[in-house]
């Protein structure tokens, strides 16, 4: 089915009255096989529809996705993953169970793949929250947040041959949300910070609507291959602070969410970086039984922005700044 602009059948689309905001079809060729108003809300429906008996989840993981499983009634069973982010301990993953890996930061394909190798595929989920542009897994469902990625206000996918269930979008709701995008436009992000945590705590409410069309609409209105080549560029000059850096990954075919950094002196780094109004988040704070190297993850990481908003001369900057603080004069 061609996408058209207005959603309206080709015969009967307006013609004419007052325009709209400038948004404009890039024809990208993403179809999805199920779209809902976030990831969490995609991994409800699932589980709501296949009733396993258990999920195995990481402790090391957004709180997302243990309310979407907890919200469907489903068990839960944890597990750890080691520094080279692989599940360790002993697994008896039972035939109604179901197993979720994480590709963390975007940058764990090749791991998942090797994951694929130990786990029955038709019992695992992949969470690709921070992995927009990598290509589904084969395994029962692959799950997106285009909203990690791009400046949407709202969205998830997902890949699953199979029919889920889901309720009506809402577009009212969708445009409600965008206004702290569109503040963001013209001014510093304390401006519109209160919006911004409004529009998150909406998603704490799990169901199952579907994305809405206001939001289909700016997703296939942006130039995602910029957006991909973009943060693939910045992390490549970040990787200039490889020399200072605990943490390495092979960037290989991967678009990164971030560029994470692990030092011993992360929290002032991360507080020296906020004078310089260089903004990092922390994934995930709250992580409960962690590992020492999830411990690691939590308390001695800096997750660097990539984005498509800057350029390399930001990312110089960024390093030039990190290795002064660091003492790399390298």
């Amino acid at each position: 089915m061609r996408w058209s602009p207005s959603m309206e059948p080709t015969e009967n689309k307006t013609i004419g009255a007052h325009f709209s905001a400038v948004v404009c079809e890039n024809k990208n060729s993403i179809k999805w096989d199920h779209e809902y108003e976030s990831a969490r809300s995609a991994l409800y429906a699932l589980i709501v529809k296949l009733r396993p008996e258990y999920v195995w989840i990481p402790y090391y993981v957004c709180g997302a996705v243990i309310d979407a499983v907890s919200q469907s009634r489903t068990a839960i069973k944890r597990y750890n993953i080691d520094a080279e982010f692989q599940p360790v301990g002993d697994f008896s993953i039972g035939p109604n169970d179901f197993i979720l890996l994480v590709n963390y930061y975007g940058l764990c394909s090749s791991k998942i793949k090797q994951q694929l190798e130990r786990f029955s595929r038709e019992k695992v989920i992949v969470d690709c929250s921070q992995a927009f542009f990598d290509r589904d897994f084969d395994c029962l469902a692959s799950i997106y947040s285009p909203r990690k990625f791009l400046p949407v206000p709202d969205g998830g996918a997902m890949f699953y041959k199979g029919d889920l269930p889901c309720s009506p979008s809402s577009n009212q709701d969708s445009i409600a949300r965008y206004q702290c995008l569109l503040q963001r436009v013209a001014d510093e992000p304390e401006v519109s910070r209160e919006a911004y945590l409004a529009s998150e705590h909406d998603f704490e409410t799990v169901g199952m609507r579907r994305m809405s069309c206001f939001t289909r609409i700016l997703i296939h209105s942006m130039d995602l291959e910029y957006f991909a080549s973009k943060r693939r560029e910045n992390f490549l000059t970040l990787d200039s602070l490889k020399t200072v850096n605990d943490l390495f990954f092979d960037l290989e075919e991967s678009v990164p969410l971030c560029y994470p950094l692990i030092t011993k002196k992360a929290t002032d780094l991360r507080q020296y970086l906020n004078r310089q109004r260089v903004l990092t988040p922390m994934y995930w704070p709250n992580v409960q039984r962690a590992g020492a190297f999830e411990s690691r993850l939590i308390s001695d990481a800096v997750f660097l922005p990539i984005d498509h908003r800057y350029d390399v001369d930001d990312m110089v900057r960024i390093a030039s700044l990190v290795k002064i603080f660091l003492g790399d004069n390298g």
